[in-house]
């Protein structure tokens, strides 16, 4: 049986296909109950990666992509990425497996190359800014002939060896200049690879790592295998495969089930999959490993407010509020458990603290209006001022409404008007049409009101 076969796919260069026919594979061979089929189907995701890797490098035959072991860095026949040498190269160096090697070790780019192999082996230091602003700081990395070079070289080596953090990635963005033109970052490597980078630099795909630096993972590849499924859990949540997702989550919690972004995502996975006790267990776990990391707070401040435990949701609430007081999100939620609760004037102070924060906060504009409204009577004498704010407020919402749902209808009849004669009957029917939506509207803030 090949690798193919074992994965249940068709040969393929598409990582995350790969990913997740090894996502769906797990389901069969868990590492607990089948260590011997889940190390066969390990052994093929990993030759089939590396062969997804490698043939996206370059553009060449099916055939010979597959048959060879090592590919050069800068093959003639390059379409992705293709870089002028300036003059003879001192050696040649090649691609294989994901790590570089020098033919020559006296060439300063296959030099430089292997110091960042070594330091990405090493975790502790790989996941601290200081380490690898030293190694940026070699003179290579400043020749301006070489330079050109060596950044195409280094972006082969992350390819492979590409668990680093944020922070790491903004410090390489600032030397190798990713983000200045992505475009062009897309042109010249791997498509997918260009994304993943991009990525990690607007932070959508951020995982963290502080919680591996003294965790007992095991060796390198261990600590690697461990960081492939967190994140290829998170690929499958971005793209709602739940099964899968959990699968990647399953096998990750045998290596170490105590990282914090392993226990968001399984908090997110349960969220997903209608697990709302479980989600609130996970998110509960989270905030016992790591306190200070606010993420959790959130889930479990609105999974609490929607089980109406508004006293524990509000503690979650404040919690984030004493490290960022003008929080939009924690003090409208924390605004909500106050209503709930019967203490209307504490959740009118901090609505108004979210509504001067930023008035165009639509949760906040909705449940400003809303707790105006119903608990008129416990308000006494309203300050004219504040009363015309509320009235404004009312107005901003109830119109940005109804412009949301009229606004295709108005731009296509004053098209019509400026290029057609249009008949009575359709102004009517234009007319007709503003009318409903108007009395969707007006409904809408009866119900908010009420």
């Amino acid at each position: 049986m090949n690798i193919w076969e074992r994965l249940g796919i068709e040969r393929t260069t598409e990582l995350r296909i790969i990913k997740k026919a090894y996502a769906a594979k797990l389901k069969q061979h868990h590492p607990e109950d089948d260590p011997e089929g889940y190390q066969q189907l390990r052994e093929a995701y990993e030759a089939a990666s590396k062969f997804a890797k490698e043939a996206n490098t370059t553009v060449r035959e099916p055939a010979e992509a597959e048959d060879e072991l090592s590919m050069p860095i800068y093959p003639p026949e390059d379409t992705k990425g293709e870089v002028d040498q300036p003059g003879a190269p001192n050696a040649q160096t090649t691609y294989s497996n994901g790590i570089f090697q020098a033919k020559a070790s006296a060439d300063p780019v296959s030099l430089w190359i292997h110091q960042a192999e070594e330091l990405y082996d090493d975790f502790p230091a790989r996941i601290r800014v200081e380490s690898w602003e030293r190694l940026l700081n070699e003179d290579i990395v400043w020749d301006v002939e070489r330079g050109p070079e060596l950044q195409h070289a280094f972006v082969f080596f992350l390819m492979s060896c590409r668990h680093l953090p944020r922070d790491v990635w903004q410090l390489l963005d600032g030397t190798f200049y990713f983000t200045d033109d992505p475009e062009e970052l897309r042109e010249r490597y791997p498509t997918y690879f260009a994304e993943y980078i991009l990525q990690q630099l607007d932070g959508s795909r951020e995982l963290r790592y502080d919680s591996l630096a003294n965790a007992p993972v095991g060796d390198a590849a261990d600590i690697e295998r461990f960081l492939d499924l967190r994140e290829s859990a998170l690929d499958m949540l971005m793209e709602g495969e739940l099964e899968e997702a959990e699968a990647c989550l399953s096998e990750a919690s045998v290596w170490f089930a105590d990282d914090l972004d392993l226990q968001l995502l399984w908090g997110k996975y349960n969220l997903a999959a209608g697990n709302r006790q479980e989600a609130l267990k996970c998110f509960g776990h989270a905030i016992l490993l790591q306190p200070d990391d606010l993420e959790a707070y959130r889930y479990a401040a609105q999974l609490r407010y929607d089980d109406q435990r508004y006293e524990e949701a509000l503690s979650d609430c404040e919690r984030i509020l004493a490290a960022h007081p003008d929080d939009q999100d924690a003090l409208c939620l924390a605004g909500r458990c106050l209503t709930a609760m019967g203490r209307i004037p504490e959740a009118k102070e901090r609505m108004k603290r979210s509504f001067d924060t930023n008035n165009q906060h639509m949760s906040t504009l909705m449940y400003w209006s809303s707790t105006a409204n119903k608990h008129h009577y416990d308000q006494g004498k309203i300050d004219p001022a504040e009363h015309r704010k509320v009235v404004k407020n009312n107005i901003i919402f109830d119109g940005f409404l109804f412009l949301r749902l009229t606004w295709l209808y108005i731009f296509v009849y004053i098209v019509l008007q400026l290029f057609f004669d249009v008949p009575v009957i359709v102004t009517g029917v234009f007319v007709a049409i503003l009318l409903w939506y108007l009395y969707r509207t007006l409904r809408a803030h009866r119900v908010l009101s009420t």
